[in-house]
């Protein structure tokens, strides 16, 4: 265990700072890469979701990402991370920028598509993927 952890410390030692400066927790921002890091295949992608689930939570909203249903349930994030995120996902938990988004879902080809009511999400489910 100390091996592991030894390893993660030194791989995010140049964010630390960051972290720091975030006012958000390590425990915090790790737990929200690794919904990110579950949901989002590139990087472009894992911005845009970072963006959108930070937003959620801001206003309140269950965060629902399928990779945790429990995020359907409960508003807020998981109590614990629910992988092991890489730094991309870490980086871009710590980086999330304004988006119109408050939806997003990939399709069955991986191709990730956003919305900004609910009544576009279901258009896109319905739309990228019929039954």
């Amino acid at each position: 265990i100390k091996l592991l952890q030894d390893n993660f410390d030194r791989k995010i030692a140049d964010l630390k700072p960051e972290i720091e400066k975030s006012g958000k927790s390590l425990k915090t921002i790790i737990t929200m890469a690794s919904l990110i890091e579950a949901e989002g295949k590139s990087e472009i992608d894992r911005l845009a979701i970072s963006a959108i689930l930070w937003k959620r939570l801001k206003l309140g909203m269950a965060l629902q990402v399928d990779s945790e249903m429990g995020t359907y349930e409960f508003a807020g994030l998981p109590e614990e991370p629910i992988n092991n995120p890489g730094l991309v996902s870490i980086s871009v938990s710590l980086h999330a920028t304004s988006t119109p988004y408050l939806y997003f879902l990939t399709d069955k080809d991986g191709k990730m598509h956003y919305a900004k009511t609910f009544d576009e999400h279901k258009a896109n489910i319905a739309k990228y993927l019929p039954n």
